[in-house]
This record gives structure tokens, C-alpha cells and sequence, in this order.
């Protein structure tokens, strides 16, 4: 079994020293898988016995540096450097062995004999104990471990010969790949402390996978070797569509795994997308550098069915990444390959960069004049947005210039930044989806579309309260295909509730130049907004 160097093993495999501190009563804040970090406001929320998690706050210990445990003989300790957790679930209450311990964060497994239903964990630091803290305890619910560790993007994916997947290595429909995370459910045959564990198939578990929206035959199910961490073997299913960032979800019953993707190309080896971000060779290139500015800019023209308006916007982001920042980057927006759809999320902590005094647009020829926008956005510097006034964009479209003037010493004039606007799809189907049942999915069905552009389906819906978590998700499909169907295993990830439904025509990226950015990107997308409830 190839060891991984993971979060989880990097702690479990060393004991660092620590100084201890007076102990103060700890107070949890909050308690997640360990690999899918999904929020307790969302409706796939849930901690499956036999599986790792996090428990979040302050005063969890007294050391100012972590305390590691490994799960070698005799086995992940049930007390550590002082500290204790244990769980409360229908009048049982049993301890909770720890991998690691720091001040503001524990890292536990769930013991397998915890039955379902709501529990509650306490935290116990040198005699001192918490409040008790509710999690939901359910059968089975994996957490994907993602290749940045974040709980989004590209799965931590492993071929036949234990090579992580990549955009250079990808895998294809009938190759063997595994998936590595935690949440497949209780095996009471372990004891969820000791290395090595039994690597028993829990066929009974009910769970299935979903591989751009279609179901993969599943080989294996259970534990790795390592406690609390498991693994799920799956087949790639033969017909699913190719790409870069094809979608992966596990759902077990109506638990679903956070949203990641995976690389697939017909016969393994480099992917390719007609419609994302980056080529495989431009991310090679971009993940190359220690400081990554990307500029991009786009017009999006929406009509909204609730109150028969069309708004008409651009905007351009100028933003700097550090290397750690654009390493853990995930595709936006529409720019998943087609056939899939992803839980959006946000990117982490990009610099604005100033591009300049102002960012205009024109139609082509000048006919449609001019629009300006300022330097600031909500504060920030490069984040550029302007409303544009109606009829700006046709329904026949045309083609749009970007111009920056002189730039400025951080972001030269642009080079090549135009966008066409073509001829939007029709949606053909768009009076029968005001009310979506999750548990079914919704197809879209649309006519027309021209090459050189896709179709975008996105939607979002907020959360119950006190939190109101907005939760959004974009799928992507070819313009030709006439139709797409919006899977359960997405949309059992959404909260119920009344939210929008968005439905685009998307050109297709193109590039732009400018001294100081290492990619320009420019597109443009018309859609129809229309009012949906989620059940």
C-alpha cells in the first residue's frame, strides 16, 4: 500500500514537541469531514462513523505547536498531551481516538460503533471541558481527498501504477483508478486505531459514484490501511465525455460527496478542453512561475424572467497569485468540461492589480459608443465593472473591444482584447423548471447555437438560516447538444429553497496581451434568469 503525503499522514507519522500553557476551558466552533470540509449549513452535511474529522475552536490545547500521533502500534491514542474528545449519540458515549492536537484544531476518528442520529462532541483539555457540540451522524458519507487539500478540484486521484492523475497523465473510460478520503461507513471488523487496518469491502454500504454524471462500476469500498482514512476503487465508465475537469461526486443514499474532478482523455496521457480557462500546457507553464497575474474580461447580457428586465454588464478582473494561491485555483464559473457540473467555489486571496484609470468597451465600428468604468470596485483596485445601457448587445450580437488606455505601470495597454457575441440558443423548456425536485434532476433542453460557442447552465439557492450559505454550482455542455440533464448527485448537494436557474450562450475564450499578465482572457455570454424552487 503506497503511503501518500497527505495532511493526514504528514501528522500521523511524528510526534513534534510542544509547550504546554494553562489549561482554559476550550470552545469548539465547528466540526467537518477532514477531506470534504463540507459545511453543517448544506444539506449533505454528515459524519459517518469510522470516518476522520476536524474539530475547530479555541483552547483545544495547551501547546503552541501541534502534537502528532502515529497510528502505529499501540494505535492512535484515546488521550493526547492532555486533551480528550468524546461522543454522545442516544444515551451512548464512548471516546474518540486522536490523531493530532493543537490550540485551535483536534483531528479524531469517529468510532464505528457510533450509531446514526444526532450526537454531541466535548472536548476535555487538562481537566477543563467544552460545551457540547451537535454534529449529525449518518451511515456513510465520503469526503474526497482533493490534490490541494481544500476539499475542491481535481480529486486526489491514483492510476493502477499509484501515479497521481494530472492534465499529463490522465486517465480514460475503462481504466481502474483510486479514490482516497473518508466517509464510507462503519466496519465494526476494525478497531479504528491500529495500522495496519483490514481492508474489508463494505459492499453493503449502499454508495455509487459518478463520473460526469454517469455511474461507475465501484470495485472496492472501505478502508486503507491507515485508520480512518479510506479508499474506494472504481472502474471509468466507458462513454463518459472527455476533458480536463470532468466531474466526480460519491453519494451514499442522499449524502454527496464534495464536488471534484478528474482528467480524462480518450487514451489517457494530456487532456484537452475546448472551452476552460487553461490548457494543459499554459497551467504547466502558469503553476511554473512564484507569482501568476491573470486579466480577464467579459460582457454578459441577462434577461430576467422575474421582472421582464435585461441587464447588460462587462467587468474585468486584473489579479495577482502567489504560487501557493494559483496551486490551488479550481476552474470558474462555466469552465468545467462538458458534460459535468461543479459546486463553485471561491479562489484563494488573489491581489487586484491596477490596469489603469479606466476600462472601456465599443461595439464594433463604433456604433454603439462607449462605456466607462472606474478603477474602484467595492474598494478594490482592477476589479472593473460598468453597466452598459440597452441595446448595446443585439440580438443578432457583434463584435466588442476592451481598451485600457495606457495601462498602468503594473498592467501595460491591452493587446487583442475583443469578444464576439453571437447568436444565442433558444431555451426551449424554460415555463416547465420553475420547481426542480433535487432527488430527480431537471433537464434543460434549448435550440440553435452557433460553433465557437457552449451552453452554460448555472444556479444557485441560499441556505436556511441563521448562516443563509449561498450555494452555487455551473454545469457546461456543447452548444449542438440540444439538452442537459442536471444530475441528483449535484443537486442533492444544493440546500431546498427558492433561488435562480441561468441558462448562457457562452463564446468560447479567447487570449489577450498586456505587459505584467501572464494570460488575458475575454468572452462574452447572453442568458435568460428565471426564478426556481428547489425541493
Amino acid at each position: 500500500m503506497r503511503i501518500l503525503k497527505l495532511k493526514l499522514f504528514s501528522y500521523a507519522l511524528l510526534t513534534l514537541c510542544s509547550v504546554p500553557l494553562l489549561a482554559q476551558r476550550p470552545a469548539i466552533s465547528a466540526i467537518q469531514n477532514n477531506y470534504s470540509y463540507t459545511l453543517p449549513s448544506v444539506p449533505n452535511y454528515g459524519i459517518a462513523p469510522g470516518s476522520l474529522f476536524v474539530i475547530y475552536g479555541s483552547n483545544l490545547s495547551t501547546v503552541t505547536a501541534p502534537v502528532l500521533q502515529s497510528s502505529a502500534a499501540p494505535g492512535v491514542p484515546l488521550t493526547l498531551n492532555g486533551v480528550s474528545a468524546s461522543v454522545s449519540v442516544n444515551g451512548m458515549t464512548v471516546p474518540v481516538p486522536l490523531y493530532y492536537v493543537s490550540a485551535n484544531q483536534i483531528a479524531g476518528i469517529l468510532p464505528s460503533t457510533v450509531p446514526a442520529g444526532t450526537a454531541n462532541i466535548t472536548v476535555t483539555n487538562n481537566g477543563q471541558t467544552s460545551a457540547p457540540a451537535s454534529i449529525t451522524v449518518v451511515a456513510s458519507d465520503f469526503g474526497i481527498l482533493t490534490a490541494n487539500n481544500l476539499g475542491n478540484g481535481q480529486a486526489a486521484a491514483y492510476d493502477a501504477n499509484n501515479k497521481i492523475l494530472s492534465q499529463t497523465n490522465s486517465t480514460s473510460p475503462g481504466r481502474t483508478i483510486v479514490l482516497w478520503g473518508s466517509g464510507v461507513g462503519s466496519d465494526t471488523a476494525n478497531d479504528d486505531r491500529i495500522y495496519p487496518q483490514k481492508q474489508n469491502n463494505l459492499t453493503g454500504i449502499p454508495m455509487q459514484v459518478f463520473i460526469g454524471g454517469v455511474a461507475a462500476p465501484i470495485l472496492y469500498r472501505g478502508r486503507s490501511q491507515f485508520p480512518g482514512v479510506d479508499q474506494i476503487n472504481v472502474t471509468v465508465p466507458a462513454g463518459v465525455a472527455t476533458g480536463c475537469y470532468v466531474s466526480l461526486a460519491v453519494v451514499s443514499q442522499n449524502y454527496v460527496s464534495n464536488s471534484t474532478t478528474l482528467p480524462i482523455a480518450a487514451n489517457g496521457g494530456t487532456c484537452s478542453d475546448p472551452n476552460v480557462e487553461f490548457t494543459p500546457a499554459q497551467l504547466i507553464s502558469l503553476k511554473s512561475k512564484n507569482n501568476v497575474n491573470i486579466g480577464t474580461i467579459f460582457l454578459d447580457q441577462e434577461t430576467r424572467v422575474s421582472n421582464n428586465t435585461v441587464r447588460s454588464i462587462f467587468r474585468g478582473k486584473f489579479l495577482g497569485y502567489s504560487k501557493a494561491a494559483f496551486d490551488v485555483k479550481t476552474p470558474s464559473g462555466a469552465f468545467i468540461s462538458y458534460g459535468s457540473c461543479q459546486i463553485d467555489s471561491q479562489n484563494m486571496n488573489p491581489t487586484h492589480l491596477n490596469a489603469g484609470a479606466v476600462l472601456t468597451v465599443s461595439g464594433s465600428g463604433g456604433q454603439l459608443g462607449m462605456a466607462t468604468l472606474s478603477t474602484l470596485s467595492n474598494g478594490s483596485v482592477g476589479d472593473y465593472r460598468g453597466m452598459l445601457p440597452a441595446g448595446f448587445i443585439p440580438n443578432g450580437g457583434g463584435t466588442y473591444n476592451f481598451n485600457n488606455g495606457s495601462g498602468s505601470a503594473a498592467v501595460g495597454p491591452l493587446v487583442g482584447a475583443s469578444a464576439n457575441v453571437l447568436q444565442p440558443i433558444v431555451w426551449t423548456n424554460m415555463g416547465s423548471l420553475s420547481a426542480i425536485n433535487k432527488a430527480q434532476g431537471a433537464t434543460v433542453t434549448w435550440t440553435g447555437g452557433l460553433a465557437g460557442t457552449f451552453v452554460a447552465i448555472q444556479g444557485s439557492v441560499a441556505g436556511p438560516a441563521p448562516d443563509n450559505t449561498n450555494v452555487a454550482f455551473s454545469c457546461a455542455a456543447p452548444a449542438s447538444a440540444g439538452k442537459f440533464t442536471i444530475p441528483p448527485s449535484l443537486l442533492l448537494a444544493i440546500p431546498a429553497g427558492i433561488g435562480k436557474l441561468v441558462v448562457n450562450t457562452v463564446t468560447v475564450p479567447s487570449t489577450f496581451t498586456a505587459s505584467g499578465l501572464d494570460l488575458g482572457l475575454v468572452y462574452a455570454q447572453v442568458g435568460t434568469n428565471i426564478p426556481v424552487t428547489y425541493q
